[in-house]
């Protein structure tokens, strides 16, 4: 009996093998075949990109991605991902760029060779660095260091110490940039005269020269121009463009003119051969216009900066489009032509807000797109292990066909390889279990990514409170010293511009207040306690005391004495908003708001009605929405978030809010609170 059973173990295993054999090696025959079709489909990408016809050169990539992912070729996914990022990001195609790099990092060491691995985190630093996001760059910047320290890769050590010094330098933090910098000349270890070293002794030059150290500025530029001039580096330009800068502070204009025209010379020999650097020409340009101008030459200081606008607008350089205006502006209002100099202050101002719009604009796209693509990873793993679960099911079923297939003769045998059957589909279920743990874990990382983005916001807001009012209270100070200066030096009709400037700032402070309240709302979690709305009211109506006094209102409420578990600045924060409204937005009738409550089964209504000029039926959906607004700001100022606001915080405190108006006969606003956070007395004011 025992040789008989294991006979039948010995057939039963050759069979198997026999049929796995042949299923692994169609398996190979049709990998080595998408192998030769991914190979050839990339490199008549290549060819086409280096001809300049993007549109096959992509489609050629995609392809052979999509051939490479249905054979699980992880080599030629890499490939095929990394070309087409390095493409996107030289095209200023960040977005792109980093759907492309992000999901090279999760291959493995076996597929992604260091230095790739290196490059990638440069690369995905690089399109956070100019898409605004220093942070995010400096961490991805941080990590290539580490693993170039870990690699024991000198050159990418250094390069990447380089790249977090430029963060710093950009960021203002100019001892920790040349602390950097420095870090970069010890690892670098460097042969004498190596090109790399005129870089990164350029970049100390610039460092000191923001530090009012200008000798040692000089010391290092010098250094670094003679290797570059050794080397015939790509530095020169930038190397005299800091000479020539260090020499305009000094006073030297002798050579400050001499390198700044021998800067511009390299630029302009570049673009010949499509090396060419913008957005540096256009800094040299205005370099030469302050040159210009300090030798009282406003003729040659206009044409450089004429120049350097023309270039700024035809590549798009919002930021270097704005300094040249700023400079031109100066220039024509030191040669007293106010009209000219204020129409550029105006679009230099406009320019700035359009920034800020887009930078803001930018950040939460990309954050969007990072999110999408964790999202879309999250979802191939989940595939991949499905795809992996029923070809585990499909070998068992194969294997369970394979042994009944064999007959009732050989039932003991079958009987033990179901045995062992048995204990791997035990192991399979631990796997699986195991797999399942690993997913819980990747949603509890998932809910610490939704907490830091969370942080994000609240850091965002506070940029908006403070870092960016800065600005606003330095244009509105010069804007007042420019006013009391010149008033009495121009026209009448003129003095409007003054008005201008001085009333912009305030709008934009305005704004940035309303966004910080409503982006507060998103993050905070402030408690909830008993507060008496008759108090609240009080607050607010002592809040509004002059605007009521001006306006000669009437406040009213009778509300009975409701108490709410609520947020109280919130609660302040919304009828505040309400009863602003109603004294801003009257007729000729001087405004009469009225408050008052009513108890219903489900909750509490609390209704704000005015006099005022009402609400078209037709906007009654559109007015809680962010930036709405149904008048000029001419007639009625505003930012048009204060509805937007009071419906975030009345749905935090599980409620909703709707409006009852038409046009000249006034607006009701009625806000419901639940059951679960009212109580109820009996008390009544007035003001």
């Amino acid at each position: 009996m025992n040789k008989l059973n294991t006979f039948i173990q010995v057939v039963l295993t050759v069979f198997c093998l026999l049929a796995v054999t042949e299923g692994r090696s169609a398996e190979a025959r049709a990998g080595t075949s998408a192998c030769t079709d991914c190979e050839k489909l990339y490199q008549q990408a290549i060819a086409c990109l280096k001809e300049n016809r993007e549109r096959e050169g992509l489609e050629y990539l995609n392809a052979s991605i999509s051939k490479a992912e249905a054979a699980k070729d992880s080599f030629w996914i890499f490939k095929g991902l990394y070309r087409m990022g390095r493409y996107h990001d030289s095209n200023s195609r960040y977005k792109e760029a980093l759907t492309c790099f992000l999901p090279l990092l999760k291959f493995s060491d076996r597929v992604l060779p260091n230095e790739d691995r290196s490059r990638i985190f440069d690369g995905i630093a690089s399109i956070y660095f100019e898409w605004g996001m220093s942070d995010r760059a400096f961490d991805y910047y941080l990590d290539a260091e580490k693993f170039s320290r870990s690699i024991k890769d000198s050159v990418g050590q250094a390069m990447a110490n380089y790249q977090m010094g430029r963060i710093y330098y950009h960021q203002g933090e100019y001892q920790r940039a040349l602390d950097a910098y420095n870090k970069s000349m010890e690892v670098g270890r460097f042969k004498p005269d190596d090109r790399r070293q005129a870089m990164y002794l350029a970049a100390l030059g610039s460092v000191y020269e923001k530090l009012e150290q200008p000798e040692l500025a000089n010391t290092y530029n010098n250094q670094a121009l003679e290797i570059a001039l050794k080397t015939n580096d790509f530095t020169l330009p930038y190397i005299y463009h800091n000479i020539g800068t260090i020499a305009l502070k000094l006073n030297q204009r002798g050579l400050a003119r001499a390198s700044l025209l021998s800067s511009l010379d390299f630029f302009n020999a570049y673009e010949q051969e499509n090396k060419g650097d913008s957005h540096a020409k256009i800094g040299v340009l205005l370099s030469l216009g302050k040159l210009e101008s300090e030798e009282q030459n406003p003729t040659a200081a206009i044409k450089w900066l004429e120049e350097g606008l023309s270039l700024s607008l035809k590549e798009g350089f919002a930021r270097r489009e704005a300094e040249v205006i700023k400079e031109l502006a100066l220039i024509h209002l030191n040669q007293n032509k106010d009209n000219l100099a204020a129409t550029y202050l105006s679009r230099y101002s406009h320019i700035q807000d359009s920034l800020f719009n887009d930078e803001n604009r930018r950040h939460l796209e990309l954050m969007k797109v990072q999110r999408q693509i964790e999202e879309e990873a999250a979802e191939n793993e989940k595939i991949a292990l499905l795809a992996n679960r029923d070809k585990a099911e499909a070998q068992l079923k194969f294997k369970i066909f394979m042994i009944v297939s064999i007959g009732l003769a050989v039932i003991l045998a079958l009987l033990a390889y179901f045995i062992r059957l048995l204990r791997r589909s035990n192991s399979l279920l631990a796997n699986r279990n195991e797999l399942i743990q690993e997913q819980n874990q990747a949603l509890e990382a998932s809910n610490q990514a939704l907490e830091e983005a969370n942080l994000e916001l609240k850091q965002f807001a506070s940029v908006a409170s403070h870092d960016l009012k800065e600005p606003l209270r330095t244009i509105t100070s010069y804007a007042g010293l420019i006013n009391r200066k010149y008033k009495n030096l121009v026209e009448e009709d003129d003095k409007t511009f003054f008005t201008y400037i001085l009333e912009a700032p305030k709008r934009m402070q305005r704004l940035l207040e309303d966004l910080v309240n409503y982006a507060s709302l998103q993050y905070e979690q402030a408690p909830a306690e008993k507060i008496s709305l008759d108090k609240t009211l009080n607050t607010v109506v002592h809040n509004l005391s002059n605007r009521i006094g001006d306006s000669d209102a009437s406040v009213k409420w009778e509300v009975n004495d409701l108490n709410l578990m609520a947020v109280p600045t919130q609660m302040e924060q919304l009828f505040q908003n309400l009863i602003g409204n109603g004294i801003k937005f009257h007729g000729e009738a001087a405004p009469v708001i009225r408050i008052t409550a009513k108890k219903l089964s489900a909750g509490t209504e609390v209704t704000v009605s005015d006099n005022g000029i009402g609400i078209d039926p037709e906007f009654h959906d559109k007015i809680f929405g962010m930036f709405t607004r149904l008048h000029g700001k001419e007639r009625f100022e505003g930012s048009g978030i204060g509805l937007a606001t009071c419906k975030k915080i009345i749905e935090r405190h599980g409620g909703h809010i709707r409006i009852d108006s038409t046009p000249g006969t006034g607006s009701k606003f009625i806000l419901f609170f639940p059951a679960s956070i009212c109580s109820w007395e009996r008390a009544a004011y007035t003001v």
